[in-house]
């Protein structure tokens, strides 16, 4: 076993890290289905297109709120946020009320969320393990992050 993993807390976190990274590919599936199903493959290529450039664009921002607020505080709230546009987004789709435009605004809105997110997320191993185990831990973590 790696050495990382042998703190319990880290391995609570990876194991949390895989099963958030199910969720966050059934909801990227669920879109692109939906944008799919509904209105071609134009659709779909917008939507994958607006799940990917705010993310990016909002990473730079997203680090520099990492490091100079509480990164607890940053991923409970960015967490609750993305979590609510989950919960709008398929409560609109079982209505039958999501229109296209909603589905893109809520692409935007929640790759922006998520740019924000990430770094702080990224940081956040360093505070779990020694520094002696701490390039190990990150490479578990991005396994984590890209494997989910």
């Amino acid at each position: 076993m790696p050495e990382s993993l042998r703190d319990p807390v880290f391995r609570k976190y990876v194991g949390a890290q895989f099963v958030s990274q199910a969720g966050n590919a059934s909801q990227a599936f669920a879109i692109s289905l939906i944008a799919l199903s509904g209105h071609g493959i134009w659709a779909l290529l917008t939507a994958v297109l607006l799940n990917q450039l705010p993310c990016i664009a909002f990473s730079l921002w997203g680090g520099n709120i990492a490091d100079r607020y509480p990164r607890r505080a940053v991923l409970l709230w960015t967490l609750g946020i993305m979590t609510a546009i989950a919960v709008i987004l398929g409560g609109l789709q079982f209505m039958g009320s999501l229109s296209l435009v909603m589905l893109y605004a809520m692409q935007v809105l929640s790759s922006a969320v998520g740019g924000i997110f990430s770094p702080a997320e990224a940081a956040l191993v360093q505070e779990f393990v020694s520094p002696a185990v701490l390039l190990n831990a990150k490479l578990i973590n991005a396994v984590a992050i890209g494997g989910g």
